[in-house]
C-alpha cells in the first residue's frame, strides 16, 4: 500500500509522518442525549445548505403533546456536535452545531462527536471530499429510500495527519469558506437590488408610472399602455417528429434550440449543442437574433434575447417582429418585471394547465415610456446585470479554487486512484 501523502502540504509538515487511514467509529462517538425533561429548547433542522438552522418554532411540553410532538423525545444538541439525516446524507444534509447550546432537534437525526484525536473543523471539511461522499454512496442500505445510521457511517474510514496538520487545512480551507460566503452575500444583496428595482421602475398594476422614476423624467407625464399583440408578433415554435431523424452533427445544420441550452439566470440566447436539416424547416420555426424566446413550460414567462438565428420546437414561444421604437432592452426587462410575471403566472393558472399559449403573450399588457426613459431604465438594469454577471464569475472562481485545494490538502486514496485511471 503506496503512503498517503497529499500533493499539497504546508512547508512546515512537508517532512511530517504519511497520514493514517481511521475508521470514523475510531474517532468519534454517538451523541444520543435526549431532552428528558421536556423543557422548551429552540428547535432546530438540518439543510443541506446551511446546516443546523432554526425551525422558529419553541414550545413547551404541554403545548407540544397538544400538536403531536414529545420533545422529550428530542435531541438534546450542545457545542461541537454533528448531526445528520440519515435519509438524506447523500445530499449533504449533515451539520456541525459550533458554539449552539440548548437547542433540541428530533430524534430522527444520527449526532455525534468527535475524540481528541481530530479536528472538528478538518473533519468537516473532509465530509464536502468525493472520497466520503464515494464511501457514503457504497454503504448506504435500505430500498426505496437509503439510509446511512451511525452504525454505517462508523465503518466509513477517512484520511488524518497530526491534529497540528489538521487544524492548518481546517485554518486555510475555513477562511477560504468565509471569503466564499461573503462574496455569495454580495451576489444575493445584487440580485435583491435588482428585484426591487424591477418592482419600482415600473408601473404596477392599475397605476400609469412608476413608484421610482429618473429626475429627468419626475414631469414626464404618464405611460402609454398597450398590449403585447399591438407591439410585436406572437407564435409558437414547432416539431418535427420524431426528432431524431432530423437531427445532424453537420456543422452547416440549422441551430436546434433546446431547453437544456439556456440557463435560468441568463438573458441572452447565444449557442445550441444540437442543429437539424434542412428539411426540418417545413415543421418548424426559425426566430433571428432581437426576437424573444420564452418557456411555454416549466419556468414559464421567463423571456430571454436570441442573438443568433435558430429553429425553435414546441415548447417555446417567439416574440417577433417587435416595434421598431421600442428598445428591446427595455422590453426584456419589462416582461421580468413582478407585474408581468405575476400576470403569466395567474394566467397560465386559470387555464387550467400550467403553461403559457399565444393568447396569453399577447394579452399582456406593457407599460411605455418615451423612447429616451426607455433606453435610460434599460441601461441602469443592464449596469445592474453586468455586476451580477461578474459576481457569479468570481463566486465560481472561489468556489473552483476551493475545490483545487480540497483535491491537493487531501490525498487521494488508492481507491481513488484506480476509480480516475479507469476513466
Amino acid at each position: 500500500m503506496s503512503a498517503l501523502v497529499p500533493k499539497l502540504r504546508f512547508p512546515e509538515f512537508r517532512a511530517a509522518k504519511p497520514w493514517r487511514r481511521a475508521p470514523l467509529g475510531e474517532v468519534t462517538v454517538k451523541a444520543d442525549r435526549r431532552n428528558k425533561g421536556g423543557v422548551s429548547y429552540p428547535v432546530y433542522s438540518i439543510s443541506n445548505k446551511a446546516g443546523f438552522v432554526p425551525q422558529g418554532e419553541q414550545f413547551d411540553g404541554v403545548e407540544s403533546k397538544a400538536r403531536g410532538y414529545d420533545i422529550s423525545l428530542y435531541k438534546l444538541i450542545g457545542p461541537n456536535t454533528f448531526a445528520y439525516n440519515p435519509a438524506r446524507i447523500n445530499v449533504g444534509s449533515l451539520g456541525y452545531s459550533g458554539d449552539l447550546d440548548n437547542i433540541i432537534i428530533s430524534s430522527l437525526y444520527v449526532c455525534f462527536k468527535t475524540t481528541e484525536d481530530v479536528d472538528d473543523r478538518f473533519l468537516l471539511q473532509y465530509f464536502d471530499t468525493p472520497d466520503f461522499a464515494g464511501q457514503v454512496n457504497n454503504t448506504v442500505e435500505g430500498g426505496i429510500r437509503s439510509y446511512l445510521f451511525y452504525e454505517n457511517l462508523s465503518i466509513i474510514s477517512t484520511s488524518l495527519p497530526s491534529v497540528d496538520e489538521q487544524r492548518k487545512i481546517a485554518d486555510c480551507l475555513t477562511s477560504l469558506d468565509e471569503l466564499i460566503a461573503a462574496e455569495g452575500q454580495r451576489l444575493e444583496a445584487l440580485r435583491k437590488w435588482k428585484k426591487a428595482l424591477l418592482q419600482n421602475l415600473f408601473p404596477r398594476e392599475g397605476e400609469a408610472t412608476p413608484r421610482l422614476r429618473f429626475p429627468e423624467y419626475h414631469s414626464a407625464g404618464e405611460w402609454e399602455e398597450k398590449p403585447m399583440a399591438a407591439i410585436s408578433r406572437v407564435v409558437r415554435g414547432g416539431s418535427p417528429r420524431p426528432i431524431d431523424q432530423f437531427l445532424t452533427s453537420d456543422p452547416t445544420g440549422l441551430r436546434w434550440l433546446k431547453i437544456g441550452d439556456v440557463q435560468r439566470e441568463a438573458k441572452y440566447i447565444t449557442a445550441t449543442t444540437d442543429r437539424v436539416r434542412s428539411e426540418a424547416l417545413s415543421k418548424t420555426r426559425v426566430v433571428y437574433p432581437g426576437d424573444f424566446i420564452l418557456s411555454n413550460s416549466m419556468s414559464f414567462g421567463r423571456p430571454y434575447i436570441s442573438q443568433i438565428e435558430t429553429c425553435i420546437h414546441d415548447g417555446w414561444i417567439a416574440v417577433t417582429n417587435i416595434a421598431r421604437d421600442l428598445d428591446r432592452e427595455f422590453l426584456y426587462y419589462s416582461m421580468l418585471c413582478d407585474r408581468s410575471q405575476r400576470f403569466f403566472t395567474n394566467q397560465a393558472a386559470g387555464s387550467g394547465v400550467q403553461n403559457l399559449n399565444i393568447d396569453i403573450v399577447q394579452g399582456l399588457r406593457v407599460s411605455l415610456p418615451t423612447p429616451a426613459e426607455q433606453s435610460r431604465i434599460a441601461s441602469c438594469l443592464g449596469s445592474l446585470d453586468t455586476l451580477i454577471t461578474e459576481q457569479a464569475k468570481k463566486l465560481d472562481t472561489l468556489k473552483t479554487h476551493k475545490q483545487g485545494l480540497m483535491q491537493g490538502l487531501f490525498p487521494a486514496t488508492e481507491e481513488q486512484n484506480r476509480s480516475e485511471a479507469s476513466q
